[in-house]
Parts: C-alpha cells; structure tokens; sequence
C-alpha cells in the first residue's frame, strides 16, 4: 500500500524528504536543487507530492515547479513508480510529462498512459555526470571571468540560442520571467564567461544543494567552436567549486556525442542515466 500526501510549502517538503533523499545525494540533487532554488525565487511548486509506505517511510517524491513543466522523480522501484502513478492518476488532473532516473522513469510513465488513456513521447535520453576532480584541458587563448551586469543582454541571447539548440522541447518562461532569472544570477555570481578579446563561451550554475553545484547552461556560438573555450570554462569554473568542497554535477544529451566526450575529458564521470517523458492526448 502506498499512501499518497501533498505539500503546499516547499520547506515542509523538503524537511519531509531530505532525510530519504539525501541518502543518494547526487541523483537526487536534481530535485533538491530545483526545491531548494524555487523557493529561494519567492515561488510556490505547482506540485509537491510524496508516497509512504503504511509505516510512514519515504518511498517515492515528486517536484513540479510550474504547471506548464514535467514532474521530477526521486529513484524508486519500478512496483512504487508504477503504484505511485496509479494513485496519483486518481488525484491529480493532469501531468504534461516526468522526468526521472531509470527505471522509475519508465515505470511511472507506462502507468500513467495507462491511467489517463494517453501516449507517451520520448522527448531526451539524459546521463547524469558528476566531478571530483578536474583533469584540466589545454588552455586556449584568453582567460575566463564572473560575469557582470553589463553581461546581461548577452547572456540572454545565449541562452534563447542554447533552449533553442539543445533543449527545443523544454518549456521555457515568458522572456520577462527568464531575464528576471538571469539578473537575478549575475547579481549572485552564477555566471561565467570566456574572453578572448570578445566573449566567447557562457557557462552558468544557478542550482545547489549543500555538497553539490549544477553546471548548467554551457553554451558557445557555432562561430567560436573548436578552439576550447567550453572545456576550458568548465574546467576552470568546476575548478572554483570543487575548491569550496563541491562535488559538481551535470546532465548531457545522450544524442549529443561531442558534449559527452568533453566532460568526461575534463574529469566528470557518469552516473546515472535519465530520461524527460512528455504525455500526449491519444
């Protein structure tokens, strides 16, 4: 039996679940660092949902930050997943996709078609890579920097051109929300570039928990590829957390061949693979 509870305060929820969570740090950042971060924008999660076991222990969790993105799951077996969309099926209206480790992922997903008579489409196959210690490349030309206010129309060009490229399929905020978001992480330091007598390469890191930094957007345009600058960056940038006592972790695109090759030449190790599910209407 699995008892299902919701959460309106994302603090209580994450009192609730960290203990459990916490316990496999790493591939459960993804949905710590997105409770912790939707918090700290002032934000109530459209979704905050956990599953129990009769004796009250945490089997399963799930995270919606907004209506219009997928639900994260934490791990679970394939028989909690399944149970977990099955009860939730009854109570929640409507998911537009899940994201989530293998093979909750896919459990979840089959059951939750299954219980709304819709389809399922594979939207990413993603690797979760994670960082102890950097194996730095060879240095290009130029030399990385924080970034600053005047970065910021930039940043946002960079960004629409990275959603854009490498993540067409997730839903993004209005343009307002997004350059809200990125002022917000200048002003904090989750920025940084790569200069070489221009800007060149962006890398940021707007999420963490308290042991591990997400490294996220990476992005160079196509007229500056090929010289180094993102390996670079990113060796410098995980470098800096790494010297805080942060683990770093990342996703890759398992379509994308090049970007899994050079993080993993930089030092990032894979972890666990993920998978982003969108539900469609039959």
């Amino acid at each position: 039996m699995l008892t299902i509870h919701f959460d309106t305060d994302i603090p209580h929820f994450l009192k609730v679940v960290s203990p459990t969570l916490s316990e496999d740090p790493t591939i459960h950042s993804l949905i710590l660092s997105l409770a912790d971060r939707t918090h700290a924008l002032g934000k109530n999660a459209a979704l905050l949902v956990r599953g129990h076991s009769p004796d009250g222990k945490l089997l399963i969790a799930g995270l919606q930050t907004d209506a219009f993105r997928p639900m994260v799951l934490s791990k679970a077996s394939k028989a909690i997943a399944a149970k977990f969309a099955a009860e939730l099926s009854q109570q929640t209206a409507s998911l537009p996709g899940a994201t989530g480790p293998l093979p909750t992922i896919d459990a979840f997903a089959s059951e939750w078609a299954d219980s709304k008579q819709c389809k399922t489409k594979l939207i990413t196959n993603l690797r979760l890579f994670a960082l102890e210690t950097v194996s730095p490349p060879r240095k290009p030309s130029g030399d990385w920097r924080v970034a600053v206010p005047s970065d910021e129309d930039l940043i946002m060009q960079w960004n629409l051109e990275f959603i854009a490229e490498a993540v067409p399929h997730d839903p993004v905020p209005s343009l307002e929300e997004l350059r809200q978001r990125l002022r917000d992480g200048i002003s904090r330091n989750f920025y940084y570039l790569w200069e070489d007598h221009e800007r060149v390469s962006l890398v940021g890191s707007t999420r963490e928990t308290d042991a591990r930094r997400w490294i996220a957007p990476v992005y160079t345009p196509k007229n500056f590829r090929g010289h180094g600058y993102a390996s670079a960056l990113v060796a410098a940038v995980s470098q800096q957390f790494v010297n805080l006592g942060k683990k770093c972790i990342l996703f890759t695109d398992l379509a994308n061949s090049t970007s899994n090759s050079i993080y993993q030449k930089v030092g990032y190790r894979p972890l666990a693979d993920f998978k982003h599910i969108e539900f469609v209407r039959s």
